[in-house]
């Protein structure tokens, strides 16, 4: 899970100073102010979230921040979905990336539930023993 958070964080700080420069197959045309406003704004918002999960990979009982965090990658996979639907085939390195945030979220979940579920397992029976 850190590794995880550190890579959203790079990617996030990476594409921060680079803005939407930093894109695959965005060329040397004019630039949308309000376009690249919105896209550093929300790559400010990934080194927020990656910093989020290596926070929770280094305090795991706050689960609750777990849940929030992957929900929130999972919204933005689903509007990769959208971008797509609405404005065309993107770049393959931003399906990659839509597939891992629709995947990895609900993967961690389940992972997370099986673990504190085997955990309340073992209490309950070190407390019958």
């Amino acid at each position: 899970m850190v590794l995880v958070g550190l890579v959203i964080a790079g990617f996030g700080a990476y594409y921060l100073i680079t803005g939407t420069a930093g894109l695959p197959e965005t060329g040397d045309g004019a630039v949308n102010p309000t376009l690249e406003n919105q896209f550093r704004f929300f790559a400010a918002m990934m080194i927020g979230v990656g910093a989020a999960f290596v926070t929770i990979a280094i305090k795991f009982q706050w689960s609750n921040m777990l849940w929030l965090v992957c929900l929130m990658v999972f919204i933005g996979g689903i509007g990769r979905v959208l971008s797509w639907a609405f404005s065309g085939t993107p770049h393959f390195l931003m399906i990659i990336l839509m597939i891992v945030e629709l995947a990895f979220p609900a993967a961690l979940l389940v992972w997370h539930k099986y673990i504190a579920k085997t955990s309340e397992m073992r209490r309950e029976y070190s407390e019958r023993s």
